[in-house]
């Protein structure tokens, strides 16, 4: 009796730790898959560059403020690359680069993915050994 006590709080620590490990690692999938649509989009736009050009657009200032501008006649573009960072690009250069960017974001969402199964299964398990010593 004493022995399934003790079992079943080991079990229960772990049904915790995994479940606090999961849920950090859905949160962050959900912010990759946000990462990966921006990319997405940024890509989209690079694709139709041609089109905007001469063209007035609405340009977010952010903090609810816009500005109208006019597209240049410019191959150039500054893309952020993080931590503050901007640098100028070409279009292709900036394609590339964002290709690359989605292709390291698709290999880091294919990993969590594979970890929050495992996390699921993990938690699947000890909930039913949990199940089990309930009944005993």
């Amino acid at each position: 009796m004493e022995e399934s006590k003790e079992e079943a709080a080991k079990l229960e620590y772990l049904h915790d730790v995994y479940l606090k490990e999961y849920e950090n690692i859905v949160n962050t999938l959900s912010t990759y898959g946000s990462i990966a649509n921006a990319a997405e989009m940024s890509k989209a736009v690079l694709e139709n560059m041609q089109k905007l050009k001469d063209k007035k657009l609405m340009l977010n200032l952010g903090s609810g403020l816009y500005a109208n501008v006019t597209m240049a006649n410019d191959d150039k573009i500054v893309a952020y690359v993080g931590a503050g960072y901007f640098v100028e690009k070409d279009v292709d250069e900036a394609k590339h680069f964002l290709e690359e960017y989605s292709q390291r974001n698709k290999k880091i969402i294919d990993q969590l993915s594979s970890d929050k199964k495992r996390f699921e299964d993990e938690i699947f398990d000890i909930e039913y050994k949990l199940s089990l010593l309930e009944q005993e």
